[in-house]
């Protein structure tokens, strides 16, 4: 957490207000978006909830006394699902599952550990991609599980995992398949 300092556009109150010309709103949802995945990464966040994140130092500068409304957070939280670092966790969009990086950068480094770990055309629980032997000291170990689904989803459409359904998250599995 050290390493994290805020930038200087934090401390401008129209930040806090999203901007009605769409060209304005544009440039400043990616200000935003800049601001939350260097926080993620200096505080080792996984989850954003609209409502509780809406108090903290996330979305409200208390020197300012100003906070991004609700309607803001979930404007910004859609930018970042839109640029693939963060899901909607419920259909009200109250939670989101977040990453400083995108799904699909943890995807490639999934994939890529399961080619040079031998993997491919085997079947692994998400549990043990998250805290498994196996996966001790790959760059996704320990990474909560639900940022490595979201990464797996990735693959999936590409045709490079197959989910296996279970009944939690860490019972699911995984199928590695071959490159095409």
């Amino acid at each position: 957490m050290g390493d994290f300092s805020f930038p200087s556009y934090y401390n401008f109150p129209p930040f806090y207000t999203i901007q009605p010309v769409a060209s304005i709103r544009e440039k400043q949802l990616k200000l935003w978006c800049d601001f939350l995945t260097s926080y993620l990464k200096a505080h080792n966040k996984w989850s954003i909830s609209v409502q509780e994140d809406a108090k903290t130092e996330l979305f409200f500068n208390a020197s300012l006394n100003r906070a991004l409304p609700t309607e803001g957070i979930q404007a910004v939280l859609q930018e970042l699902c839109s640029l693939g670092h963060a899901e909607w966790d419920d259909a009200k969009q109250t939670q989101c599952t977040v990453s400083y990086k995108t799904f699909g950068d943890w995807a490639e480094v999934l994939y890529t550990w399961a080619q040079q770990n031998s993997y491919i055309n085997q079947i692994s629980t998400i549990y043990e991609l998250h805290a498994g032997e196996e996966s001790t000291g790959a760059a996704f170990h320990g990474l909560p599980q639900a940022v490595i689904v979201a990464s797996l989803r990735v693959l999936q459409t590409q045709g490079r995992v197959l989910l296996i359904a279970g009944q939690d998250v860490s019972e699911m599995g995984v199928k590695f398949l071959p490159a095409q």
